[in-house]
């Protein structure tokens, strides 16, 4: 009886040890599940939004953009459309790619409560919605420790000159790194929008595991080149080679069906004889 219990004892707790080892892998697995899940619905929202719809978000995108700027330099504008109303056809706003630090499409949700922070990037409110386009500033945040989702916790490996894409409405725009700071959680000026500047600030604390101060990775527009618009967007060869190969796949189910009837129609004959 005795040595039962201490069996069961080692045995429960190597699978404790085993849960405790497998329990990143595990979480990592679900969350980028769910967020590949999520930005495939995203993406099919934008692929079905009608044109008209389409240009609704993009045109209160640019007013909110616009009033904000207004705003920043003392204009008393209101908002014409709450900030949460805006891009909300999904609850995803937008996504982001970082190449160089294996982010791939990664989502950024509205604010950056710790709810949103507990399930990747948040867009920063009061700062300019990530559409592009002159005197717009947007923020983005997430966690580098002490979550599961620590999307940024290789934010630090980026450099002056490197890129990442923000992927909104189905278009892609590409930032490159030309500001790079460590500054306390309270110091905003860096944010500032800039008078005909098209910038986007990537946001996460610093060092790991202190978090005492913001990493703040700025990134301007940059124009995409043609090997970097095929990788996001489908080509027309692409399209093409598509329908031959559903062309050619059919063919040969079409190919087999008639061996088949054959086959049994020689069948049904010999049977008769």
């Amino acid at each position: 009886m005795k040595q039962r219990i201490v069996n069961g004892s080692l045995i429960l707790m190597l699978l404790l040890g085993l849960a405790i080892l497998l329990y990143p892998f595990v979480g990592d697995s679900i969350a980028n599940f769910r967020n590949k899940y999520e930005v495939q619905q995203y993406q099919k929202s934008v692929k079905f939004l009608k044109s008209a719809s389409a240009e609704k978000n993009w045109r209160e995108a640019r007013k909110y953009n616009a009033v904000l700027y207004q705003q920043r330099h003392g204009i008393a504008v209101k908002q014409p459309v709450p900030y949460a109303d805006i891009l909300s056809f999904n609850k995803i706003m937008a996504i982001l790619t970082i190449p160089k630090i294996g982010i791939k499409d990664e989502p950024i949700y509205h604010g950056v409560s710790m709810q949103v922070l507990a399930r990747g990037l948040g867009h920063m409110a009061q700062t300019s919605i990530p559409i592009g386009g002159k005197s717009t500033h947007a923020a983005i945040s997430g966690h580098s420790s002490a979550s599961d989702e620590k999307v940024f916790a290789k934010l630090e490996q980026l450099k002056y000159g490197d890129n990442f894409y923000i992927g909104i409405l189905g278009k892609t725009h590409k930032y490159r790194v030309n500001q790079i700071r460590s500054v306390l959680p309270n110091d905003v000026k860096n944010l500032e929008i800039q008078k005909d500047k098209d910038y986007v600030t990537l946001i996460t604390c610093t060092p790991i595991g202190v978090n005492s101060h913001r990493l703040l990775i700025r990134g301007e527009r940059v124009p995409m080149d043609g090997m970097e618009k095929s990788k996001f967007r489908p080509t027309i060869l692409a399209i093409i080679a598509a329908v031959a190969l559903l062309l050619v796949v059919i063919l040969l189910l079409y190919l087999w069906w008639k061996r088949r009837k054959g086959r049994e129609a020689h069948e049904n004959i010999k049977n008769s004889i």
